[in-house]
């Protein structure tokens, strides 16, 4: 596990998206001289001049448009941008995807802590980067791929492999539907007084999990960049788009079904389910990331599983206590 770790570590840093096959400038070189040297070579990408100073320390990039409609007598010193984005070799690829995205280039330069230039990641590199995290994050958040091979996507999979992905998770969520059975049967009396009570069980495990996922996808992309996710926000705000569900669903089942009381109880199970459901996907996404888990598990079938079972509790007590 910890070897496997280590090529995860490798695959995934900054300095494995780099290449040094790119044009190079210096601060005092006009730009005619810098398009002489760069004509009739073949670059693995050639969208942007890295400006090196002495010792390869990195001075700064200029973008191919820039160059060439620049003046041949200018200095690149004076056209260059001496602030681009810039990582070092052990960033995280998604962190140098963000930064990319946060400052509006399609480039990123790795540098060391010394400021010495290790390479160039190439727009190419970057969208490639951004469509296999897109896949792979589907896939963890679904249970179809295994954190110790996070290259190898779920589709490429033989028969046997993708039933072994999926399978433990389904047996997962049928653990948590006995569960879920379990407390429905444990309020059987409540049921047979009201049967309409159960009509909605579906309508209040619903919202919950789309609120849920919704704060899931959020928490879980911050840590993948490096943002800090902060539990009390994203609750307060699931708790908010609960209350706005709750005064949504009081006003339509009121109308529809003239029961003033299930109207008030189903209500008030949707803002109770969905404030519980944006603190469990705060919290589980940080905890497993803590503790060493790709945190991507954390927004799928685990925490559905949890959700369910407690949105259903909490409906069914609420129906208890008011009905």
């Amino acid at each position: 596990m910890r070897e496997a770790s280590k090529r995860l570590k490798t695959y995934e840093t900054a300095i494995a998206l780099a290449t040094v096959n790119i044009p190079i400038a210096h601060p005092e070189d006009t730009v005619e001289e810098t398009i002489d040297r760069i004509l009739g070579r073949k670059y693995a990408s050639a969208s942007h001049i890295v400006v090196l100073g002495a010792n390869n320390k990195f001075m700064g990039i200029v973008t191919a448009e820039d160059l060439f409609s620049a003046s041949p007598e200018d200095k690149i010193a004076d056209i260059m941008d001496s602030d681009p984005p810039r990582v070092g070799p052990e960033t995280d690829r998604e962190e140098a995807v963000a930064l990319a995205l946060e400052r509006g280039e399609y480039a990123v330069a790795v540098v060391d802590h010394y400021g010495y230039f290790l390479g160039l990641i190439p727009p190419v590199n970057l969208l490639k980067t951004m469509l296999e995290e897109h896949q792979e994050d589907i896939s963890i958040m679904a249970g179809l791929l295994e954190p110790e091979n996070r290259t190898t996507f779920y589709s490429r999979a033989p028969l046997i492999r993708r039933v072994l992905y999926r399978l433990p998770w389904l047996v997962l969520g049928l653990g948590g539907g006995m569960v879920a059975a379990g407390v429905v049967t444990a309020f059987e009396r409540e049921l047979e007084r009201n049967v309409s009570i159960a009509f909605f069980i579906p309508t209040v495990v619903y919202l919950a999990d789309a609120v849920g996922t919704q704060t899931e996808a959020i928490v879980v992309r911050s840590l993948a960049i490096g943002e800090v996710v902060r539990v009390d926000k994203e609750t307060l705000t699931a708790s908010a788009i609960g209350l706005s569900l709750f005064l949504f669903s009081l006003f339509v089942i009121a109308l529809f079904w003239k029961d003033i009381g299930i109207a008030l109880v189903v209500s008030l199970a949707i803002l109770l389910a969905s404030s519980v459901a944006g603190l469990i996907a705060s919290v589980l996404p940080k905890f497993l990331d803590r503790i060493g888990v790709d945190p991507a598990y954390g927004s799928g079938p685990l925490a559905t599983v949890i959700q369910d079972v407690i949105s259903v509790a909490l409906y069914l007590l609420v129906c208890s206590l008011l009905l």
